[in-house]
């Protein structure tokens, strides 16, 4: 709850947001749906072919796409 009302907040004074510490695949999508679209990943534990630039270990800032709305 404290995250989307971070996101929003920064959304309405139009400031850019970033995650930090992004850790799970779960994580990294509950942002993504909330309209944050940048996040620095820590920890990525396997690779994902969704997200290939990711490597298990290092930090990674990363450009996520919105989310499309149905």
């Amino acid at each position: 709850m404290i995250t989307t009302a971070i996101i929003s907040l920064a959304q309405n004074l139009r400031l850019g947001v970033i995650a930090e510490g992004v850790e799970t695949r779960e994580q990294m999508e509950y942002i993504r749906a909330n309209g944050c679209l940048k996040a620095r990943l820590l920890l990525w534990r396997s690779r994902s072919s969704r997200y290939p630039n990711l490597t298990s270990g290092k930090a990674s800032t990363v450009i996520l796409s919105p989310v499309k709305q149905p």
